[in-house]
């Protein structure tokens, strides 16, 4: 599972970043990677071993690297919540994909996923 997790951060960086001169984010914005974020991508792509680190067994990986359902657009905008507070349902799944829970969108990782100790510092269930 790391050298998939490795593949696909690789992958998203490759996509999000090309070359210098090239259009980034927004067509609308009119933005270009300059030498600066062209040096930024280098530096990533050479950081990864580290960012993704091979774990002690094949388990931690498994936990670490899970796969998941990600919505890609969460919000209020995109849900329908009954008078008591019951969500019936999540709609507008374009941009919904699967994909690691490390890279999935963090305020669903932070309902599901983390807690406050008893002294009310964060923790990770």
């Amino acid at each position: 599972m790391c050298d998939f997790t490795l593949e696909l951060v690789r992958s998203k960086i490759e996509a999000t970043i090309k070359n210098i001169g090239d259009m980034i984010g927004w067509e609308d914005d009119h933005e270009v990677i300059g030498p600066v974020t062209y040096a930024a991508k280098q530096s990533l792509l050479c950081l990864l071993p580290y960012i993704v680190p091979r774990l002690k067994n094949l388990e931690e990986e498994e936990v670490i690297y899970q796969l998941v359902l990600d919505h890609g657009d969460w919000g209020i905008h995109n849900i329908t919540i009954t008078p008591a507070g019951d969500i019936t349902s999540v709609f507008d799944w374009d941009v919904g994909s699967i994909t690691l829970a490390l890279l999935s969108d963090p305020l669903m990782a932070i309902l599901v996923d983390l807690v406050t100790d008893g002294n009310g510092a964060p923790t990770i269930i």
